[in-house]
């Protein structure tokens, strides 16, 4: 033996034995008969490069019972002295690196997408919403064969550059600087969302090294003036739009009759409940106790309770189902969620336009086209202005209270001067008759005095 394997330290597995251990007079090393014991197991270190002696022996705990796993994690303290063992991990680690810059450099930007979309969907759960804007904007790739399905805003964008951009790493910052600069949204939050959108997937291709670094590290957000995406239906409007889904109820013809009221009795779950479009198509009758509709938001998860106006549970109550059910009498299972939210938003759309309704107002002073979800604004901004508190407006939305600030901010601010300069009013009346008391007990005081 060479003087060099005298100088590798020794690793043996013993046992701490307790008091009941029927092995406690066999000894700490253990034997073939001993290896059955159950009692914590401790690593015996001997290590003769230490120059003193007494310094030599020491104990490392293993926190296991198993002699099997101890014997294992002895092993692999053996083999970080084993030069033939530590050459071959070596040579594996460099092995898997350079496999790993090999895929960084051939990952195809249509690869990219679809891992991704398959991580948003599976291990991030995110809401089919949520899904269908990163397909929008990247495109729809099928991670098996990595066929394109549809072509998303990147993909049909570079398409038009020359050369096109084939794999992640080409994917440079002036390029997505470029492609950033393509873009020809009209709204600034449909801007910064998207921008979002585009961060996250270079991210997920950072993080596996597809990339040396996110282009749009340093990329600065676009900025989104507060309120100006939320708009809600006026008085006017609203009554219009009752109005016209009422008359349409008074046709002859049996099945456009149904239809019509199917429509005036979504119209008003919307308009009354807050519910965003994906939710109001799968209400549930048996959402319902005591006038009070509770569910569970598709997109939030959290639960969103509230009371319901008489004359919506009477419509609700009476509804014709035609291709829904009696208890889900706007879900049509013969398709799917996505096809039959598509129907309703059609009908909306087909509503809004016999009513009249052109463009609604947003808190910037701009104006937009109403969507479904001006209902769900419609009914959140009425209870600010009737100033229920804000806690009691997230859990009728089933948003969070910062949710429910940072979206309906205007509104709230607003509320908040009306409720300062009531509560300014409320202080001076009462210091008015505070005032008051105490000069007529002074006027007393000095009568009383002067009779004296």
């Amino acid at each position: 033996m060479s003087p060099e394997t005298n100088l590798i330290p020794t690793y043996t597995v013993v046992a701490r034995h307790s008091t009941k251990c029927p092995f406690l007079n066999k000894g700490r090393n253990l034997t073939p008969e001993t290896i059955r014991c159950t009692c914590r197991k401790h690593l015996s270190v001997y290590d003769p490069r230490i120059k003193d002696p007494k310094l030599r022996q020491s104990y490392i705990p293993t926190r296991t019972r198993s002699w099997t796993d101890a014997e294992q994690i002895a092993q692999a303290y053996r083999d970080k002295h084993d030069p033939d063992k530590q050459a071959r991990a070596a040579a594996e680690a460099k092995l898997q690196a350079l496999q790993a810059e090999k895929e960084s450099q051939t990952t195809t930007i249509e690869q990219a997408i679809a891992r991704f979309l398959v991580a948003k969907s599976q291990i991030d759960n995110v809401v089919a919403s949520t899904l269908d804007r990163y397909k929008a904007l990247l495109g729809n790739v099928d991670p098996r064969t990595f066929t394109v399905k549809s072509k998303g805003k990147l993909l049909l964008w570079l398409e038009q550059q020359n050369p096109r951009p084939l794999q992640v790493v080409d994917l440079t910052r002036p390029v997505v600087e470029s492609f950033i600069g393509s873009w020809n949204f009209n709204a600034q939050w449909t801007k910064s969302t998207n921008f979002t959108a585009l961060n996250s997937f270079f991210n997920y291709c950072t993080d596996h090294k597809w990339t040396p670094e996110n282009p749009m590290e340093r990329m600065k957000r676009p900025n989104v003036d507060k309120g100006n995406r939320t708009g809600a239906f006026s008085d006017e409007q609203w009554i219009a739009i009752e109005a016209t889904a009422t008359k349409a109820t008074e046709v002859t013809d049996l099945a456009e009759r149904q239809k019509a009221q199917r429509l005036l009795t979504f119209v008003q779950l919307l308009r009354w409940s807050g519910m965003a479009l994906t939710d109001a198509t799968s209400f549930s009758t048996g959402l319902i106790h005591k006038g009070i509709l509770t569910y569970r938001r598709q997109k939030t998860k959290k639960t969103a309770s509230t009371k319901l106006p008489e004359y919506v549970l009477e419509l609700l109550h009476t509804v014709p189902p035609v291709n829904g059910t009696p208890e889900q009498p706007f879900r049509n299972h013969s398709i799917t969620l996505k096809a039959n939210k598509h129907n309703w938003w059609r009908q909306l759309k087909e509503l809004y336009k016999a009513a009249g309704i052109g463009k609604i107002k947003t808190d910037m002073e701009t104006f937009r086209n109403p969507g479904a979800h001006t209902f769900r604004d419609t009914f959140a901004i009425g209870l600010i202005c009737a100033r229920v508190p804000i806690v009691n407006v997230a859990k009728a939305l089933g948003d969070t209270i910062k949710m429910v600030e940072d979206h309906y901010m205007p509104q709230i601010e607003k509320m908040k001067d009306v409720q300062n300069e009531e509560t300014g009013r409320a202080i001076t009346d009462q210091l008015e008759k505070l005032n008051a008391l105490k000069n007529k007990e002074v006027a007393d005081v000095l009568v009383i005095g002067g009779r004296k």
